[in-house]
């Protein structure tokens, strides 16, 4: 049978419950039980203290000194809740007891040397009984004073006390139970209503949100935990959405120009000079294509931060040249570098090579051909600072917001026909933010300069090195 949440919680509360009600009741048993037995050993002891002053003890045995004060105080007569009294030898032979014994005597331990407090029977009933040795002036026992009280009344109270907790006990676990499962309803409400929450929201409602419980227990940092969760598959969404409407628009330009080569290759038979030149312009597009699915996928990774920045320590002006000659010439385009020693910065390798190869690789389409493109390293208060600056024509400040946007490309890229799909400087920008860099951009003058603050601290620290 499949228990309910709410019954689960009921019953686990009130089975914890019920082991300690158990508990607790066996221990008030115990403490009943004792503390009865207890006043009727206290009651033994009083009575046979009252009694040794009437039993004396001489080599031959126990005598009664008092006959009349043994007749008019003990137990002449059978009474409701009477107490036995008998005098017996060491041996155990009855040598004087109370009139309410009539045929019966008490258990006698013989060998007993020390008062004795124990529970025996007479004619069939329970008693509580104490034996003491009686010694005569030399010091040596020579018999046994018992006293017997019964122990009806309180083995009754004690049964009545057993049935009642017998009793109680289960009505207390079944209302405790009840009253469980009340309490956890009223507690699991808000999960009822973060499971309905939870059942409306599909691909198209994404934004919906799990109600927040206005107590900071558990279930407020469950909801919060899943909104977390829930905002992390919106953005994600949001980026396979973007990411195909992105490939989508950008890939139909190659692909139409991909078709109408091939069609025209087809109509009719051509020389084979011109077949290479179409076919060449055919591997061009699908490189085209294959360039911006990757920077398109690079990116998306990056948005959704993926990629945690492995850092360690990456000699900057080493990177630039590498970089560079990894590029390839391009014209007579050059490269001047300007550094006062090959600094060190703290950061990911593998991130400041591919912000490095966007911004020189901009930098040099851009550069007029027989021009330079230049990267200066300076050390500052707040870190260390790179510039790629190129001559060139100056991006009008309209379009300066917009540069680190998806896919835009200034009006003179478009104009002049530079080549790109617009992706470079938005992985710059998203690498940038990744990795704590400040990334700055100032075009005026005929002179375009991208900027980046390596930052000292902890967290990208600058070790500077002279090497």
């Amino acid at each position: 049978m499949r228990l309910s949440f709410q019954n689960r919680i009921a019953l686990y509360y009130s089975g914890a419950t019920a082991l300690l009600i158990g508990l607790v009741f066996l221990i008030l048993y115990g403490i009943v039980h004792h503390t009865v037995y207890r006043h009727l050993s206290q009651d033994l002891e009083t009575e046979v203290k009252d009694m040794m002053s009437s039993v004396g003890a001489r080599p031959s045995g126990l005598y009664i000194q008092d006959e009349e004060e043994w007749a008019e105080r003990h137990h002449q007569k059978v009474e409701v809740n009477p107490v036995f009294m008998q005098v017996s030898d060491l041996e155990g032979r009855v040598i004087r007891k109370s009139v309410n014994l009539q045929q019966d005597a008490l258990l006698v331990h013989p060998g007993l040397s020390e008062v004795a407090v124990f529970d025996a029977t007479l004619a069939g009933a329970p008693v509580r009984q104490i034996q003491r040795p009686v010694a005569d002036a030399a010091g040596q026992p020579r018999g046994y004073l018992s006293i017997a009280i019964p122990l009806q009344e309180s083995a009754a109270a004690l049964t009545n006390l057993r049935r009642i907790l017998a009793l109680a006990f289960p009505l207390v676990v079944s209302v405790l139970f009840w009253v469980a499962r009340l309490t956890a309803g009223q507690s699991i409400a808000p999960i009822h209503e973060l499971i309905a929450t939870a059942r409306q929201i599909t691909r198209e409602n994404l934004a919906t949100r799990m109600p927040m419980p206005s107590r900071q227990d558990e279930l407020h940092a469950l909801s919060l935990t899943l909104n977390e969760l829930l905002d992390r598959l919106e953005q994600a969404l949001i980026r396979e959405k973007r990411f195909t409407a992105d490939a989508s628009h950008q890939l139909r330009t190659p692909l139409t120009v991909i078709k109408g080569t091939l069609e025209v290759l087809v109509r009719h038979p051509r020389d084979p000079e011109v077949y290479v030149a179409k076919v060449g312009q055919v591997i061009h597009q699908i490189n085209r294509m294959v360039h911006m699915v990757d920077q398109l996928l690079l990116l998306t990774r990056y948005e959704a931060e993926e990629s945690v920045p492995q850092r360690q320590v990456v000699p900057l002006l080493e990177s630039v040249e590498m970089v560079w000659r990894r590029l390839g010439p391009v014209g007579d385009t050059r490269l001047q570098v300007e550094a006062e020693r090959p600094y060190e910065v703290y950061g990911d390798p593998y991130h400041i090579e591919m912000i490095l190869e966007n911004l020189l690789g901009n930098a040099r389409k851009y550069a007029p051909a027989g021009t330079q493109v230049t990267v200066r390293i300076v050390a500052e208060a707040a870190g260390v600072r790179l510039h790629v600056c190129n001559p060139g024509p100056q991006i009008p400040a309209e379009e300066q917001p917009h540069l680190f946007d998806r896919f835009f490309r200034g009006q003179h890229a478009r104009d002049a026909k530079v080549p790109g799909d617009g992706l470079g400087l938005s992985i710059v920008q998203r690498l940038a933010k990744l990795n704590g860099y400040g990334l700055q951009v100032v075009s005026q003058h005929e002179l375009t300069c991208f900027s980046l603050l390596f930052p000292a601290g902890e967290a990208s620290s600058l070790p500077l090195s002279n090497a």
